[in-house]
């Protein structure tokens, strides 16, 4: 058999072990260690040693198996393999072997036959044949995997005795068998899944899935083993462990490191004994061997230790999704027929030594060259890695020949590799496929012992994924195989896979405990695997917290790395990129390849309710198919399905399909007419597209004033369904019109119910009614917890007085003895036993309480009195006064005595559990705003010391926003200094100075932190503020305890508030804890067992090193002119910069010390420009322990009074009760506290810091840039002596558009800035300047409003200015200055610019950087536009384009406005049309993932410069191929792109067909990683919708219809809580366009119901050049071709009707009647004698309101009286002559009314004076010339 199998290399062995098992001969393959005793293949193999493993496999299992099925037939002596069976054996390979040579490889593979001659069966070339037809057993072609019952079914006859036969190899053997039943032929049994059978392999396929995620977590977390790490270093040559330029790592730098790896450690086959993987990762690194994956996680471990940035990757071999396919399924093109063979993992390799040692006459080995350099693949001191087929008896003993067959076996292998390595190297270079690194580096494809495309290749289960950011424009993912030898080999491994017949159906990149989907990257036939893996939403949501643990690994950062922000981007760019690949995957050529492809379809595979539309575009053809885009396939449905999505058939629309019905279909009732006969009588269906759709137009209500709808989507326009119970009762309290909403019916008993489930509303009533709503079950909720806390007190009573009876009774009948006297009569509750006094209601008498019964037993004389009339009566009740109470301090007993003798002793709780909830403080007005908790957690040894601690939760999302600890500095100072002087969000009124009545009074701040961030203020250490200790501590404390005790406060407070786990942490402080802060964010890293996730730390002046800080006052001094040159240069040159510990022998330096001193010594310290207060030294200050103050105390302008203030609050007991203080724990509050024993163990803090930075920790360091005690420099020496680089230059940062200080970043993600001294900022605390010490951006969302940093709304009210036209420069500059047009846009009353832009200024360095203004204009011959530019603005004209255009968002800043950037189109030009090349994603100039790099460029750059606000993704997304679903594919990854390089701006989405369609949002949601920064955009043309349809259709009517439209297309995101900003609309201003004109008259009045943002086109004049016409008049701009003066004032005047809010958050709703003509609102007009209306600017006009059901209009409480006469005005009045309005028309905006003659009047404009007057109603008939502007009132 191995001479055949030799011999005919092309033909499959695996082909002949199912012929001979499915004719009945061989069962299943067993172990190799069997088939090893084989002397014959011992001798074949030592005939044989060009044999290939394969080969050698194939022949072991037939052989092996022949023998077990032989062995009821023939008995052997020593039970081996007899002599008759392998000579039968040889005889059918001999016949089979001749005619082997005339088969081709087809044939071979095919399923040969077999025959038995009568009465004799011999294996012949005629038996084979007759097998073939069947006639021994069944024998199937196809290229199924056979499973065992295939192999074993087949009847096999038993003889009626064993044949005992001398051996003689040579001789051949014929072997006799009884004739098989003619009935032999074997039916293979069907099988069909069932439901469960489905259901339980997806439970397994899911578990599996899950399984091996957590191996993968398991072996990337033993990977980051620090010991492991430095192992693998000690190893590494010296050389190695250096990477030349870690800032730009490149597949170069990476390939020596693989060359190191493959020389040094070999596979083995056998996994380790240890238990643990990382235990086994140590062993393998021990051994230099290991298993595949232990060996891949060593490259990784090896590549980490070198501060490379490296995932693990791994192939998820799981489980199949259909039952039983796993016995069948195969990558290749054809299936597998030994998928568990012996050789699982077949690429062997033989060290040297041992072929050598096997056979000694071979004395040389052919030498195999190492494709990556010199170093030679195998170790000749290596083990080998792979002992395949040779195994060693246990017990130690050998029998003849093992040695002998070990050796030859071994020779074979050695021999099987060098063929095929031979073989791989000819054929790569006949081919020459190699892949050339980016750099010029040629490494091969394969760089393997064995070739990709045989079997023998190593399982690519696992490698690793090098970040080379030196590769291409932004770096790339390189995937790096130690384990095979390949880099950049990404193409490979599904090939190298599919020979290892493995599917890719799951690769998983695993990084610092998370894990990232990366399948795409190596997938290239994504179709083949996608029907193959789990459903995506399940993947995704398991995978989602796994990709933040991911992302978040790679924010730590090498010290020359990009900041986080930059990762942020990298992270949505490679997610845009795995995207992508889908786009461009090669058209499939199977036809049943598109029955079910993500992204191709043919019209053969269409389901019958689909069809294509549009029909286009043409992608390709397959078998004469077209083949299209899956975008283009939709689902038809009937009228009556689409009716349910509120939506109607358009008029004169035919159905697309007709189907028949299933006439097995059960009938049911229709709605319409949707299902019709046809002619043969049967039930059709007629199907209908979405685009034959329109919004639907609701019936008016009917005889019972209701509306039949069919779904919640077909609510009447305006309206909202509100599911609450009971909430109609708040619809009722506020008088507001509402409709119960019934939603279904329920049937019992026969009869059907209606069910009512909530209300129906007006949209603006929503908010109100949930606001009460909110109120209302608060107030339900806060009662029924009254009701549960006096029910559990009334409970805890209850039992405290039975226990008391009890013990009455126990103490009177338990012993009646008569020398039983009792002589005390006290109750004393055990050790463990806790009464909290306070939870115990009793009931009061006569100045005390009374506690139950007689509790003491009586004496025999008591009771004898008793019996006699004397003393008391059997019900006597104690009596507890509170006289006669005690409390025992030590044992915080409190004991309460009766009259009688009888006492209780309670045990007093000496502190409240963490935390106690704070409404109200004393000196605040009213219940506090925010949410405060105090408390107290104990820590250090039986938790004696107890820390006080107030926390305050976020304004804004306190689950989402960080959780940030303060710590104040000292050592000593209360965190109330925080809470109250710097970052709080209350501090004292110090303008009304103190009265000892009523205390000082609080005052809410403006600039509090915890308006975005969670904050705990920490009083520490023990003895500061309000904590204390239980008893007297033996450690005094220092700064490393303090560190410590503080993690362990971190840890215990978030086991009590496991909500704020998830949140970003971080721990910030000032002055001294600069020393705490950096050392206790240490502790946390070493362990961090809770999961929460450590970011950083915030240091404000921080206290580094004593002697440090202190000398570089000096230095400092004499730059802010504190002392003077000489004095200076002589402490220089004599003291040699050491001023803290001066030589006392150096006495040129001691005496100008002090002269440096007197000249200091009336300074404030503190704050060098503020004046001194007494006392004079801050140290004292802060140390004052206040005295009895009886007077009233008055500021007297010193900021130190401060201090004053806060010690008496804090020391009233009423402050002190309501923050749940112990009473007794402290006797007197201080602010700061001193002379307390203290270990300065802390010399200096830049080791911690340094530390920190290694593990990637973020911090920001600012300086008060006047404060002498800390001085900036010193702060500045520190941070440079770490040694990292700067990324981020030298810059100012700003608030409200006014310089705040300097900042710049250094690569260890540090951030320096310092605080300007501005209105006395920039001292030694936040306190001296918190306004600008507190750094946010100001606007967000807030359900469907845009909201500043108070939650105030604010309305964007936004003119766009282009700059993204061929120069790529804001238009308008050659004709004006910069800040005359900046100027002009804030008087025009513009308070924001939406300022557009092309994608290739931030991906083209060129035209950014390198290209002037100057040189722009030239280049387009505008020579008369650069002459202008030099004129006005000569500043800019030789800047780069990018910082002109930093230049103008700067300027316009400066003018207090704020700043949308668009990215309009990709190249700079002119925009937009159908036919652009960058209309839609995927178009030749829309490549998604660099407009991603693109926009988070952009981001960041702009990323601290307050007035930008926002950013447009994309204007006007369009063209053919403007798909939802690629719309939802890449959107959301271009908004986190530039959320994660910027999360201070508003993320605004713009949807597709020229941006006027984004209903796909109604059923989709819309995915992304932040909620309040998301705003969606629209436009609204008069062209936008159906042409020419404002002059061709009546006004009111056209008005009405588009309205609808533009609602269900964007506007109902208002409804659903999401903001929307009109972002363009407009018309031209010359007043000539009447469509323009109509259109904008209902815009306006649309705009002001919505009271939306909004954004007008444009702010252009004209145009430097568009589309090649120089100087192009842009007649939709609101400035002339002079950039000077407004072109139409009446347009602007429009527009002023809609700039100012209406209502939002912190505003009071105001409504007002507007009319949109003329953009003005009804007001009163007091000139006559009889109050009338006319129309005045909206900002001056007096509020309004209207009932529709009374149809009463009040203008500042007086009622509209309508005259009688047509003409005349409207007057004034109050009382009965109300006159009654109705809304009518399709707008519902002419306000009617009847004559007292029954004519039909409306209210109307006179133009002359604009006072209203009433006129008859024009344009209520379809004449489409009317006009009715004048009549349209907006209410």
């Amino acid at each position: 058999m191995l001479k055949f199998c030799s011999e005919h290399r092309d033909i499959d062995c695996d082909v002949f072990v199912p012929y001979v098992g499915r004719c009945g001969l061989i069962a299943r393959e067993e172990r190799l260690a069997r088939v090893t005793e084989t002397p014959s293949l011992r001798r074949i193999l030592s005939l044989s040693p060009s044999v290939t493993s394969e080969r050698v496999a194939c022949s072991i299992r037939v052989v092996f198996l022949l023998e077990k099925k032989m062995k009821p037939l023939i008995k052997t002596k020593d039970s081996k393999l007899s002599a008759a069976s392998r000579a039968a054996v040889n005889k059918v390979l001999d016949r089979i072997n001749d005619r082997g040579n005339k088969k081709s490889d087809d044939t071979a593979q095919n399923c040969d036959s077999a025959k038995l001659d009568k009465g004799k069966q011999t294996v012949t070339d005629n038996a084979l044949e007759d097998m073939e037809r069947g006639q021994f057993g069944y024998c199937d072609d196809d290229d199924e995997e056979m499973n065992d019952s295939d192999w074993e079914d087949c009847p096999i006859p038993s003889p009626a005795k064993s044949v005992d036969v001398d051996v003689d190899d040579n001789k051949e053997l014929t072997i006799e068998l009884d004739d098989l039943p003619p009935d032999a032929k074997r039916q293979k049994n069907t099988y069909r899944a069932t439901a469960q059978d489905k259901e339980r392999a997806e439970l397994v396929h899911k578990v599996h899935l899950l399984c091996l995620l957590a191996r993968g977590r398991i072996v990337d977390n033993a990977c980051n083993d620090p010991l492991i790490q430095a192992s693998l270093l000690s190893l590494l040559p010296s050389y190695l462990t250096k990477i030349p330029n870690l800032g730009k790592v490149t597949v170069r730098d990476v390939a020596p490191l693989l060359r190191w790896v493959r020389g040094n450690f070999a596979v083995r086959c056998t996994p380790s004994s240890e238990k643990s993987f990382r235990t086994s990762l140590a062993f393998a690194l021990e051994s230099r061997r290991g298993t595949s994956e232990e060996l891949g996680a060593l490259s990784v471990a090896l590549l980490r230790a070198l501060k490379l940035t490296t995932r693990f990757v791994s192939i998820l071999d799981v489980a199949s999704l259909k039952p039983g396919a796993d016995k069948d399924e195969s990558p290749g093109p054809k299936k597998a027929k030994t998928k568990h063979g012996i050789f699982r993992n077949s690429t062997l390799m033989v060290p040297k030594h041992q072929a050598i040692s096997s056979h000694p006459n071979k004395s040389s080995e052919p030498q195999h060259e190492n494709p990556l350099g010199s170093d030679q693949l195998q170790d000749t001191k290596a083990n080998s890695s792979c002992e395949a087929g040779t195994s060693s008896k246990s017990d130690g003993t050998r029998r003849r020949g093992d040695v002998e067959f070990e050796m030859q076996l071994a020779m074979a292998l050695a021999a099987t590799a060098t063929v095929n390595n031979n073989q791989q190297r000819t054929e790569a270079t006949e081919k020459k496929k190699t892949t050339k690194a980016s750099d010029g580096l040629s490494i091969p494809d394969q760089v393997m012992s064995t070739a990709f495309g045989s079997k023998k290749v190593d399982s690519p289960l696992c490698w690793a994924e090098v970040y080379c950011n030196g590769e291409n424009m932004d770096g790339r993912w390189v995937h790096v195989d130690a384990l095979n030898g390949t880099i950049d080999a990404e193409q490979n491994v599904e090939a190298a896979a599919s020979a290892c017949k493995m599917f890719l159906r799951y690769v998983v990149a695993f990084s610092g405990g998370g894990a990232k989907d990366v399948t795409r990257r190596y997938c290239t036939k994504w179709h083949t695997i996608s029907s193959k893996r789990v459903n995506s939403s399940w993947w995704d949501m398991v995978l989602a917290p796994l990709r933040e643990l991911e992302a978040a690994s790679s924010l730590i950062r090498l010290a020359n790395r990009a900041s986080s922000s930059s990762f942020g981007v990298r992270t949505a760019v490679e997610d845009i990129e795995l995207a992508t690949r889908a786009l461009t995957e090669p058209l499939p050529t199977n036809q049943q390849a598109y029955k079910s492809h993500e992204l191709y379809a043919i019209e053969k595979w269409l389901h019958k309710n689909q069809i294509l539309h549009p029909k286009g575009p043409v992608l390709g053809f397959c078998a004469g198919h077209s083949v299209y885009p899956r975008t283009c396939v939709q689902t038809l449905r009937t009228k009556e399905s689409w009716l349910r999505d509120g939506l109607q058939l358009k008029a004169n629309e035919v159905p697309l399909k007709i189907l028949k019905r299933n006439a097995k279909v059960k009938k049911v009732k229709d709605f319409g007419d949707g299902n019709k006969d046809s002619e043969d009588g049967s039930r059709c269906m007629e199907l209908y597209g979405k685009w034959q759709m329109e919004p639907l137009c609701l019936p008016h209500a009917n005889e019972r004033g209701q509306v039949d709808v069919w779904s919640e989507k077909c609510l009447p326009p305006g309206t909202v369904h509100l599911r609450f119970p009971r909430i109609f009762s708040i619809a009722k309290r506020f008088g507001i019109d509402y409709a119960p909403a019934m939603v279904g019916f329920e049937y019992k008993s026969g009869r059907a119910t209606p069910v009512f489930e909530g209300i129906v509303v007006c949209t603006e009533f929503k908010d109100t009614i949930l606001e009460a709503y909110a109120e209302e079950r608060e107030m339900r909720e806060e009662e029924e917890r009254k009701r549960n806390e006096a029910q559990a007190a009334s409970r805890w009573y209850q039992l405290l007085s039975s226990i008391l009876t009890r013990e009455r009774l126990k103490n009177r009948y338990a012993n009646n003895s008569e020398d039983d006297v009792v002589k005390t009569r006290s109750l004393e509750t055990k050790p463990e036993t806790v009464v909290r006094e306070e939870n115990v209601k009793t009931p009061k008498k006569q100045g005390g309480v009374k506690r139950g019964r007689s509790g003491g037993r009586k004496s025999r004389s008591e009771d004898e009195n008793r019996e006699h009339g004397d003393g008391e009566g059997d019900e006597h009740e104690h009596v507890f006064l509170d006289e006669e109470e005690t409390f025992d301090e030590k044992t915080s007993v409190k004991t309460k005595r009766c009259k009688c003798g009888f006492s209780v002793q309670v045990e007093q709780i000496l502190h409240p559990c963490s935390g106690s909830v704070v409404k109200f403080l004393p000196g605040f007005e009213g219940p506090l705003p925010f949410e405060l908790e105090t408390g107290y957690i104990g820590v250090g040894e039986e938790e004696k010391v107890q820390l006080f601690y107030y926390f305050i939760k976020s304004e804004k999302n306190p689950k989402e926003d960080p959780l940030l600890i303060w710590l104040s500095g000292g050592p000593g100072c209360s965190s109330a200094t925080g809470l109250f002087f710097e970052n709080g969000p209350v501090t004292f009124n110090v303008e009304e100075g103190y009265n000892e009545g009523s205390g000082p009074a609080l005052l809410s701040t403006t600039h509090s932190w915890t308006k975005v961030a969670n904050i705990i203020f920490l009083d520490q250490p023990v003895g500061t503020g309000f904590s204390y200790a239980t008893t007297q501590l033996l450690d005094t404390p220092s700064d490393s305890g303090e560190a410590k005790q503080i993690h362990e406060f971190i840890r215990k407070w978030l086991s009590k508030h496991t909500e704020f786990i998830s949140n970003p942490f971080y721990v910030a402080g000032d002055s001294y804890s600069g020393k705490i802060i950096p050392a206790t964010v240490q502790e946390i890293s070493k362990g961090n067992d809770l999961g929460f996730k450590p970011q950083g730390y915030v240091l404000g002046n921080p206290v580094t090193d004593f002697e440090f800080d202190h000398n570089h006052c000096i230095p400092f001094a004499h730059g802010m002119a504190l002392i003077s040159d000489e004095l200076y240069e002589s402490l220089k040159r004599n003291c040699k910069g050491n001023y803290e510990n001066i030589d006392p022998h150096n006495t040129e330096c001691l005496k100008h010390h002090d002269k440096y001193l007197k000249c200091i010594s009336s300074i404030n310290v503190v704050h060098i420009l503020m004046p001194r207060c007494d006392p004079p030294l801050f140290l004292q200050r802060r140390f004052i322990l206040l005295r009895n103050v009886s007077a009233p105390l008055i500021a007297d302008g010193c900021y130190i009074y401060t201090d004053l203030i806060a010690s008496l609050w804090a020391n009233d007991e009423s402050v002190r009760k309501a923050l749940h203080v112990v009473k007794g724990s402290i006797e007197k509050w201080v602010r700061c506290s001193s002379g307390k024993p203290y270990d300065f163990d802390i010399k200096s803090s830049v080791p911690y810091h340094m530390n920190n930075s290694i593990k990637g920790y973020r911090s920001l360091i600012f300086s008060g840039d006047h404060d002498l005690v800390v001085p900036f420099p010193s702060t500045q020496a520190w941070i440079r002596s770490l040694g990292y680089s700067i990324i981020d230059e030298w810059r100012p940062w700003m608030v409200h558009n006014q310089i705040a200080g300097y900042t710049r970043t250094y690569a260890n993600n540090m951030t320096y800035a310092t605080v300007k001294a501005s209105l006395l900022g920039g001292g030694h605390t936040l306190e001296f300047k918190p306004n600008e010490s507190f750094i946010i951006f100001p606007l967000s969302t807030k359900t469907r409003w845009i909201v500043d940093e108070k939650g105030q709304r604010v309305k964007l009210a936004c003119v766009n200015w282009p700059a993204h036209l061929q120069p790529a420069v804001a238009e308008g500059l050659s004709k004006q200055p910069l800040d005359s047009i900046s100027k002009k846009i804030v008087s025009m009353g513009f308070n924001c610019v939406r300022l557009t832009w092309p994608l290739d200024l931030m991906t083209n360095d060129t035209l950014a950087l390198k290209i002037t203004v100057k040189q722009s204009f030239e280049s387009l011959k505008l020579f008369d536009d650069a002459l202008g530019i030099q004129t006005h603005n000569p500043k800019i004209l030789n800047l780069p384009i990018f910082n002109a255009f930093q230049e103008v968002v700067s300027n316009l800043g400066q003018n207090g406005l704020m700043v949308i950037l668009d990215n309009h189109l990709t190249y700079p030009g002119w925009c937009c049309s159908d036919n652009d090349l960058d209309a839609f994603f995927g178009y030749p100039n829309f490549d998604p993932v660099i407009w991603a790099k693109g926009l988070g460029k952009m981001a960041t750059l702009f990323r601290n410069v307050t007035n930008v606000i926002g950013m447009s993704l994309r204007n006007e997304p369009r063209g053919t191929r403007d798909y939802p679903d690629l719309w939802f594919r890449f959107m959301p990854k271009g908004a986190e792109a530039v959320h994660a390089a910027n999360p201070e701006v508003l993320v605004i989405l713009s949807g597709i067909d020229f941006d006027t369609n984004l209903s796909f949002l109604r059923d989709r949601f819309f995915n992304v990683s932040f909620t309040d920064k998301l705003v969606f955009e629209q436009h609204w043309y008069s062209f936008s919708h159906e042409g020419g349809a404002w002059v061709k259709h009546n006004s009111n009517d056209i008005c009405a219809k588009i309205i609808g439209e533009v609602n269900h297309n964007g506007g109902f995101l208002l409804d659903r809580g999401f903001p929307l900003i009109l972002s363009e609309f407009g018309t031209d201003e010359r007043g000539v366009d009447v469509s323009g004109n109509r259109y904008m008259n209902c815009l306006v009045a649309w705009a002001a119901e919505k009271d939306l943002d909004w954004a007008v086109w444009a702010l252009t004049g004209d145009y430097y050049l568009r589309t090649g016409t120089k100087h192009m008049v842009e007649t939709y701009g609101v400035l002339d071709a002079t950039w000077k003066n407004v072109r139409n004032s009446t347009y602007l005047q429009k527009l002023s009707g809609i700039q100012h809010p209406f209502r939002g958050p912190g505003l009071q709703e105001k409504k007002l009647v507007l009319h949109p003509h003329t953009g003005l609102c009804v007001t009163t007009n007091h000139s006559g004698n009889v109050p009338t209306l006319r129309l005045e600017l909206c900002t001056k006009s007096e509020p309004s309101t209207f009932n529709s059901k009374e149809g009463i209009l009040w203008i500042n409480k007086m009622c509209v009286e309508t005259p009688d006469v047509a003409g005349q005005k409207v007057k004034l009045g109050v009382g009965s002559k109300c006159s009654k309005l109705r809304q009518i028309s399709a707008t519902k905006m002419h306000l009617s009314f009847k004559t007292s003659n029954g004519l039909l009047l409306c209210l109307d404009v006179d133009e002359r004076d604009n006072s209203i007057v009433a006129n008859p109603c024009k344009c209520l008939t379809k004449d489409a010339s009317c006009d009715p502007a004048s009549q349209w009132f907006k209410i």
